[in-house]
């Protein structure tokens, strides 16, 4: 990395390092342990202010995958060692402040991009919905998280890697902390439920708020697999389904071209992730990852077909037919073997219906497992419980996700044109990354979490934002 492409000296610049990190865990890791929730967030406010000062730098980029991956080991053993069960919960927006806070210190560019303007298109709709009612404090939050975190990712990975060497660093490191990521996770698997305990699972749980506590793992960890029971690995995460899309998302950006020529054993830490992403047993983005590697395939076999092929088009059309392929073959899974994913397929059909009747929304907060779980009701198949996509319908309407697929259809069409710069093919694949995730959201809760979306969003807005924007 070049120090003179940064916006403060080398001496600063560690410095500036070592206090983000410093404010960031020690805001989770004490805050946790003596119940001052409040003052954490303010440390995470200036972690946020600092981190700004480093820009065309892949440190910003990678401090929030850092703190995302270790924020649940952090806020365990902090509560754990200190006895502590007081305001966890506010603890658990440490990132989504730091993220926030980054996003509005940057300085403002005066044109748009069509991601810009369909971003706010969906602030417009996430602000109307409001007019049409809302559910509980804490409901609201978590939407408004998941509606914006992803862009705000995207905008974080895109406005501070600058340059290509920085991008490649970032994977890099990206890459060596999946591989640690992994070894914690089977080393925690194996030590059972006593080990998880020790390192304060129960107190996580309890900021997820769960208030029924056993000495066992919590069914999150358990799942069918072609009519078997299996158990899952949570690792640093103690979250099998949101570990799944953060492994599976290393393993996606390894393939990331010129990645194979930099980095030595690239062979076998594709290998150590890909053995944690199938432990974690997340269908969803197992899913995901299958379907953006065979969109890639597809798309490169017609495009050595004919060199003048409108990409757009065909972008288009290989999106329709995977998503017509995956939905058949998630049904048959469904009707042949049904098991855990039950409860996703009963809430797309009890929820379309609900939305059918009311199309233009019920108000941000009033749907989902959000909803259910600040409101201490159960889980309402009706109105979008178990499923990201439709929550988010019955909430804001359909004109609100109208707005949330332009994002990220545009988003796909930037990562397309920077792709069509470059003078290989290989990294035609990132441009279903994100109408995939649309799409897997349809049969997923988790998908919109941050601790999910986030890596694929920077990894994304890192690669459309090097060497085609730069702030000296």
């Amino acid at each position: 990395m070049k120090k003179n492409d940064i916006c403060v000296d080398s001496s600063q610049y560690f410095t500036y390092k070592i206090i983000i990190i410093m404010f960031l865990f020690s805001s989770i890791l004490i805050g946790s342990a003596t119940g001052w929730g409040w003052i954490s967030l303010i440390f995470g406010i200036f972690a946020g202010i600092i981190a700004v000062k480093l820009q065309n730098s892949h440190f910003v980029p990678f401090s929030v995958i850092l703190v995302l991956i270790f924020q649940n080991f952090l806020l365990g053993i902090g509560a754990h060692l200190g006895g502590n069960i007081n305001n966890l919960t506010i603890l658990t927006q440490i990132p989504t402040v730091y993220i926030w806070v980054v996003n509005l210190m940057l300085k403002r560019k005066w044109k748009l991009s069509q991601v810009d303007k369909s971003f706010l298109l969906l602030i417009f709709a996430i602000v109307f919905s409001l007019i049409l009612g809302h559910g509980p404090i804490q409901s609201i939050l978590a939407n408004v998280r998941s509606f914006t975190t992803f862009y705000f990712s995207y905008r974080i990975g895109k406005r501070f890697i600058t340059t290509k060497s920085e991008f490649l660093i970032f994977i890099k490191k990206i890459l060596k902390l999946g591989v640690f990521v992994v070894l914690c996770g089977i080393v925690m698997h194996m030590g059972g439920y006593p080990l998880n305990k020790l390192l304060g699972i129960n107190e996580v749980y309890l900021a997820k708020g769960v208030t029924l506590l056993t000495d066992y793992f919590d069914p999150r960890f358990s799942t069918d697999l072609f009519g078997y029971s299996v158990t899952r690995i949570g690792s640093l995460y103690y979250e099998p389904i949101n570990l799944g899309y953060l492994l599976w998302s290393i393993f996606i950006i390894s393939f990331i071209y010129p990645l194979s020529s930099k980095i030595k054993g690239l062979s076998l830490i594709r290998l150590i992730i890909l053995v944690g992403a199938m432990l974690t047993f997340g269908k969803g983005a197992m899913l995901m990852s299958i379907g953006v590697f065979v969109a890639g395939l597809i798309h490169l076999i017609f495009r050595n077909f004919s060199k003048n092929i409108n990409e757009r088009q065909l972008f288009q059309r290989i999106f329709l037919f995977l998503v017509i392929s995956l939905f058949v073959s998630a049904n048959i899974y469904f009707e042949k073997f049904g098991g855990a994913v039950g409860n996703h397929f009963y809430a797309i059909k009890q929820t379309w219906e609900t939305i059918l009747g009311h199309p233009i929304g019920f108000g941000l907060g009033t749907g989902g497992n959000a909803a259910a779980l600040f409101s201490g009701e159960g889980l309402d198949f009706s109105t979008g419980s178990e499923t990201a996509l439709l929550s988010f319908a019955y909430q804001i309407g359909i004109q609100g996700v109208l707005a949330l697929f332009l994002v990220f259809y545009f988003i796909s069409i930037e990562v397309l044109n920077k792709v069509k710069k470059e003078t290989n093919g290989k990294n035609r694949f990132l441009i279903y990354i994100p109408m995939l995730l649309i799409f897997i959201s349809l049969y997923q809760d988790n998908t919109f979490n941050p601790q999910c979306i986030s890596l694929l969003m920077i990894s994304l807005g890192g690669y459309t934002g090097y060497q085609t924007f730069y702030t000296k």
